[in-house]
């Protein structure tokens, strides 16, 4: 507790949320650099067909291997502000919030360059949606949590 203060949600946050989050980030990438992104499903297999959409969209591999670079940037940037939180720095909740919009942002680009690109699946609606409604939820809850302790964050 500092200062009168829980700071369980903080805790959680720093001590598990973020490395979790890391971890499942840089793992997301993996599959754009190694060409494991597109798939079909076919009864209970899945086929990945990469090989197919770069040889009908060339653009696809450059676009996959810049989402997996895009991915690992926005790895350095939760543990960046991981960093932050931990140590109650004054621009950690703003960094907090960007990594919030920061995860809406790489699919919903994501899901618009395979629509322009492939063309529209409905797999790539619910993409920008899901997102979408999963950072909305987690700013919420932050803005409330932080703005009761803002005070906190001054060094």
């Amino acid at each position: 507790m500092k200062g009168n203060y829980k700071l369980k949600w903080h805790k959680f946050t720093i001590y598990f949320a973020l490395f979790t989050l890391t971890a499942i980030t840089l793992f997301a990438a993996v599959p754009f650099f190694i060409g494991k992104t597109h798939a079909v499903i076919n009864g209970s297999q899945i086929i990945f067909n990469n090989a197919q959409i770069y040889a009908q969209h060339p653009m696809m591999q450059t676009f996959d291997i810049l989402f997996g670079i895009f991915f690992v940037m926005y790895a350095i940037l939760i543990v960046i502000t991981r960093q932050k939180l931990a140590g109650f720095k004054k621009d950690a909740l703003q960094l907090l919030y960007t990594c919030l919009g920061v995860s809406v942002l790489i699919p919903a680009a994501y899901a618009v360059t395979n629509i322009v690109e492939i063309g529209f699946l409905r797999i790539y609606f619910y993409l920008i949606v899901v997102s979408m409604i999963a950072a909305v939820i987690l700013f919420l809850i932050y803005a409330v949590y932080y703005g009761k302790r803002k005070s906190l964050f001054t060094n």
